[in-house]
């Protein structure tokens, strides 16, 4: 727990940092960070972040790549994080590739359906794609995002709804996927939503919420040698969600 702790602190001082514009700093204390916890999620985040600020700064394509390739590997540990997809809309803006930033945004919307700086964002990517005169006054949830509001108001029938509804749309969104399964987990749909997750970590073996899904299945069966492997890789990954 010690360590856990003091790694919890050094992530915070490091989060003071990137929001002062300590892009190279950032950078640093990640990969020293990695050195010690080399798949870290929250760092890999941090030093994408950071990555991009720099890049922004001096207009570096090398470190817009880096960038892309860090907050990509924060989305195969969980798919849905809405930073890494706010990061890389950014960058393919950047690059002229507005089909594919507002894809990103889209999916960090629905993580926080109703922001009004990410509903502003889409409709500024709509307007510079399609035009002011095409572009909606208000942009329509998606299932996803409806389902997130359902979950956030823990009404799990309906948001169970909505999800299987999208996934029969697109099979491979698997972000929508650890949606289901941590819905099913939360609305005592035990088995299905194990076998959400073992389908998952098929695609993701680092996926974080899969992992701890099947973590917290196994312990709750009083099979803790069949949890190891689930809590080792939560722990690699983020040790202060293993801790808890």
């Amino acid at each position: 727990m010690a360590e856990t702790m003091t790694l919890r602190a050094y992530l915070d001082d490091v989060k003071r940092l990137l929001d002062r514009g300590a892009a190279t700093e950032v950078i640093s204390h990640c990969r020293y960070i990695l050195q010690h916890y080399p798949r870290n999620v929250e760092t890999y985040r941090l030093l994408a972040q950071a990555l991009l600020q720099k890049a922004q700064e001096q207009s570096s394509g090398t470190l817009f790549d880096e960038a892309i390739e860090v907050f990509q590997r924060v989305l195969g540990v969980l798919p849905g994080d809405h930073v890494a997809h706010i990061g890389l809309s950014e960058i393919r803006e950047h690059e002229g590739r507005l089909d594919q930033a507002i894809w990103h945004l889209e999916r960090a919307y629905e993580q926080l359906p109703g922001n009004p700086m990410l509903h502003e964002g889409l409709r500024a990517l709509y307007s510079k794609r399609d035009g002011d005169s095409r572009t909606p006054a208000k942009i329509h949830l998606t299932r996803g995002a409806l389902a997130r509001q359902y979950v956030n108001g823990q009404l799990y029938d309906q948001a169970l709804i909505e999800l299987r509804h999208a996934l029969e749309q697109n099979p491979a969104r698997l972000d929508l996927q650890v949606m289901l399964a941590e819905t099913l987990l939360e609305s005592h749909h035990v088995v299905e939503a194990g076998e959400v997750a073992l389908q998952i970590l098929k695609k993701l073996p680092d996926c974080l919420p899969a992992n701890r899904i099947l973590a917290r299945l196994w312990l709750d069966n009083e099979r803790p040698s069949d949890a190891q492997v689930f809590l080792d890789r939560v722990e690699a990954l983020d040790p202060y969600a293993a801790a808890q």
